[in-house]
């Protein structure tokens, strides 16, 4: 930044191109990612992908590029020590899941981007047939769902929540997974909260979700690989001890590297780095 104009800092929640997407597409969105890099003083990008891509491209110089794993999540709040078996119970009955039956959860919009019917493909190609599927969001996939549920002859099995929900605590608490479609993302808040509640992920290997599952704190397949994310589920259901070991391994990264507290500490030096220094002559002053 210079005397006449205030530093810029752009944060990036998953480029518009990845790994996977159409390559025109790609390449426009390259292009404006480049075009914009000249005007940036620090590109932040949140997940690795998007670490390797921007030094690739070229998008900004190597000494105004940042990695910061994502903004951070409240470590406190998503305990669930924090959250009662009585309160998790209670919400399921509230939106029609038998809190005596294992279930899944998913949380976010009903989306093309999110792969949201996936999710009812892979509980139906279950070698269990008690299981629910839970999702936790609307949007425009919601009516595809329903009749896809239909279909494949799992809709007693499939539930949509009727209401907004502001608090996914109990609803994830006692879930068996938190399951995840995308084709792309960015860094998803969904794993991190139920990776913060001791919840194994089965996700695709969308763009940040295999950095956070790892190959020890869930499972990791390709997109639109519904079959196997059935094993997947199947296996969390049949191995309990498994499945907490996943758990603590979750909390404990988030613990260690995604604590809110470490991403403000992180975001205060990167922004004290751009503020002038008093001791400093007016026009040496930049970024």
């Amino acid at each position: 930044p210079s005397a006449r104009r205030p530093a810029m800092v752009y944060t990036a929640h998953g480029f518009h191109f990845y790994r996977g997407g159409h390559p025109l597409t790609n390449a426009v969105f390259v292009t404006a990612e480049r075009i914009g890099g000249r005007m940036t003083d620090r590109l932040v990008v949140i997940n690795e992908e998007d670490f390797e891509a921007a030094k690739r491209y070229r998008l900004v110089g190597r000494r105004r590029l940042r990695y910061m794993p994502g903004l951070g999540v409240d470590t406190d709040w998503y305990d669930r020590a924090n959250v009662s078996a009585e309160s998790a119970r209670n919400a399921l009955q509230d939106v029609g899941v038998d809190p005596d039956r294992p279930h899944f959860v998913s949380v976010g919009e009903l989306s093309g981007r999110k792969r949201s019917p996936d999710l009812a493909r892979a509980l139906a190609a279950m070698v269990n047939r008690d299981a629910t599927l839970l999702y936790l969001g609307d949007g425009p996939e919601r009516a595809t769902i329903e009749a896809l549920a239909a279909e494949l002859g799992v809709e007693d099995r499939v539930v949509i929540s009727p209401t907004w929900v502001t608090d996914v605590r109990p609803y994830l608490r006692d879930a068996v997974a938190l399951v995840h479609a995308s084709r792309q993302e960015g860094l998803p808040r969904s794993i991190m909260e139920a990776l913060a509640l001791e919840v194994p992920v089965v996700t695709t290997a969308a763009r940040g979700c295999a950095e956070l599952a790892g190959d020890d704190r869930g499972y990791v397949v390709p997109v639109g690989a519904t079959d196997r994310m059935a094993v997947a589920m199947d296996r969390l259901l049949q191995e309990p001890g498994d499945r907490a070991a996943m758990g603590q391994r979750g909390r404990r990264l988030m613990l260690e590297r995604y604590d809110l507290r470490i991403l403000i500490a992180e975001h205060e030096r990167l922004y004290a780095g751009l503020l002038p220094r008093n001791d400093e002559p007016e026009s040496s002053r930049g970024g």
